[in-house]
């Protein structure tokens, strides 16, 4: 969606240029400057939202909450973890798109969509890179679930819950039978 509000402004500035009678070379480094700058707002303003609403889908499943309520919810939880977030989403982005990057070539490279379609070696990379990533969207889930705990635990709203969970028992493990019970114990700093 900001992409596409992005794209619409573009397109009606270059528009209002030519509307004016202005010629506008797309070879002229004044619009080659134009265009890297676009890119660069548009990369740092979705960055920003991918950032303060990466738990929007965490927190849609945990409480139950739809529309932009979960986005105003991840927003809240996010702040003073911002750095976490955005190194999560540089982590995970990085090494799923060396991934997708490497697959795309060497199936450049086995011939494309020439007889390189009916290749086992082509199946089987295309494959096992597709449960490569699987693999790394899933860590990525997991971790955005972990980060979710931990700003609730950092923002204070997961300490009343555990209290009123776990306030008139003692948690055993099931090994633990004749060993001191263990407490269930949260520290905000």
């Amino acid at each position: 969606m900001v992409i596409a509000v992005f794209g619409i402004f573009g397109v009606l500035v270059i528009r209002g240029i030519e509307l004016l009678g202005l010629q506008l070379s797309y070879d002229s480094p004044y619009a080659i400057a134009l265009g890297l700058f676009g890119f660069g707002a548009i990369v740092v303003v979705v960055g920003y939202l991918q950032v303060i609403w990466s738990l929007a889908g965490v927190v849609v499943v945990i409480e139950s909450s739809w529309g932009f309520a979960p986005l105003r919810r991840s927003k809240n939880l996010i702040q003073g973890m911002r750095k976490v977030s955005l190194s999560l989403l540089l982590f995970f982005e990085f090494f799923v798109s060396l991934l997708v990057w490497s697959s795309s070539s060497t199936a450049a490279d086995m011939g494309g969509t020439a007889d390189g379609w009916k290749s086992w070696a082509f199946v089987v990379q295309t494959v096992v890179s597709s449960a490569f990533v699987t693999l790394f969207m899933l860590h990525y889930l997991a971790a955005h679930t972990v980060l979710y705990m931990y700003c609730k635990a950092y923002h204070g709203d997961l300490a009343w819950e555990i209290a009123e969970e776990f306030s008139t028992e003692y948690v055993f493990l099931p090994f633990d039978g004749e060993k001191v019970p263990h407490l269930v114990s949260v520290v905000v700093p």
